[in-house]
């Protein structure tokens, strides 16, 4: 379904472009003129894509509410249109200027896209169906039941207990249990199947394409030994720390220009210390001491906080949406004690007592901890289950990381940022 989504509206970009220009120039364009607008409308496209990456629009969820959709189309299309105008902005010489031309373009990408995205909406629950059925040796068949018709959006539908009986058109899912949990005989009541036009999934796997992220009750040893690379990953981590180092340099130099002035505002907003520091647990359970701009009154304390705590400060509430508080953590990711993508740096206490309460809780220090990070995004973990909920976005991303991901997790905080800040 995400190829349904990005190929139409890369296609889309370009055949609002070819009308455009028809509309535009109706005598038509000499050859170099044209390859001018198509070289740098696809430089501009690039951003273009970026930023609806930002508004969540290829996110498969995105199809789940009709109005939230338009909602993020729309300022997905005022974002596109502002890109459009600082690149020509700052190409003057360029044939095209941001006027009517842009504009126009962006009223029929505009429409050409929600077009597309609401016949996705409308008819890929009606037409696309996949009938799903499940194994009878799960112990809680209500919970599969219920996240396959939270996923109707999507075409899937229900189709019962999978048995002998079953008559299922080509494509049909069955999903079982994890194989190491399955006894001999089940296996073989499957295997009978194999013939019957049915594919077969694991739940995890099923779980995890969805929702993009694992699920703990499904966890064994079996599960990280075949879903984990434990090795180097020596190409990405040489990306990632090239990386790291010129965005731990680009904050370094905000960090220098703006310390006079956060300093200032900090002091006058509260009494206490301009810098917050405490130990914190990283990459194979080794304790650094990170670095902070302080947001609360008083100084480091050893218990959870949330978006409401007392402590935060008027000024701090603003940092810490902005993620300003965080500036100081360049001089972290420098010395190689965190990346700007991983699992939050939790504190050592905390870490101890989750330890003992969360099965396979150390997992998600086989990485780096990052200044932001595929849970982060969803997660705001203040209690047990909220950190429960958190580690099955940590050891999704731990199983999945790569380069590009990290750059969905980045676009995707800028996103967070912006509209956490507009509340």
């Amino acid at each position: 379904t995400f190829w349904l989504l990005i190929i139409p509206v890369i296609a889309i970009f370009y055949i609002s472009l070819f009308a455009t220009m028809a509309l535009w120039y109706p005598h038509g364009l000499e050859k170099s003129e044209w390859q001018s607008h198509l070289i740098n409308f696809s430089i501009v496209y690039i951003f273009w894509l970026a930023a609806f990456f930002i508004y969540h629009l290829f996110d498969l969820d995105s199809l789940r509410a009709f109005g939230r959709m338009i909602v993020r189309i729309v300022g997905a299309m005022i974002i596109l249109l502002l890109i459009a105008v600082v690149y020509f902005y700052f190409q003057p010489e360029l044939l095209i200027t941001p006027r009517r031309f842009l504009v126009v373009h962006i009223i029929l990408s505009g429409f050409g896209i929600s077009v597309w995205y609401s016949l996705m909406h409308l008819v890929l629950p009606r037409t696309w169906i996949r009938n799903v059925y499940i194994h009878n040796q799960f112990n809680d068949s209500e919970e599969v039941i219920q996240f396959i018709r939270t996923h109707e959006f999507l075409g899937l539908r229900y189709g019962g207990i999978a048995s002998s009986e079953n008559s299922a058109p080509s494509g049909s899912l069955i999903i079982f249990p994890s194989r190491t949990n399955i006894d001999a005989a089940s296996t073989q009541s499957l295997y009978a199947l194999r013939g019957q036009g049915f594919k077969f999934i694991e739940f995890y796997e099923f779980y995890e394409s969805l929702s993009r992220k694992v699920h703990l009750e499904t966890l064994n040893e079996m599960w990280f030994l075949h879903s984990v690379d434990y090795g180097s990953h020596r190409l990405t981590t040489v990306l990632k720390r090239i990386i790291d180092i010129i965005m731990a340099l680009i904050m370094g130099l905000v960090w220098l220009i703006t310390l006079p002035v956060m300093a200032l505002l900090i002091m006058v907003d509260s009494r206490g210390s301009l810098f917050f520091t405490q130990n914190r647990v990283g990459q194979n359970g080794r304790i650094f001491k990170v670095y902070k701009y302080r947001t609360m009154f008083g100084g480091a304390t050893n218990t959870w906080t949330d978006h409401k705590d007392q402590r935060i400060t008027r000024l701090g509430k603003w940092l810490r949406v902005l993620r300003l508080d965080e500036l100081p953590q360049f001089i972290n990711i420098l010395k190689g004690e965190m990346s700007l993508v991983g699992p939050r740096p939790e504190q050592v206490n905390i870490v101890e007592e989750l330890r003992q309460q969360i099965p396979y809780y150390d997992e998600r220090h086989i990485v780096k901890p990052g200044l932001t990070g595929w849970s982060q995004l969803h997660v705001y973990a203040s209690s047990l289950e909220e950190t429960k909920r958190k580690l099955q976005y940590d050891l999704y991303y731990i199983k999945h990381r790569s380069v590009l991901f990290d750059a969905e997790i980045i676009l995707k905080t800028i996103y967070n940022i912006i509209s956490f800040s507009g509340r």
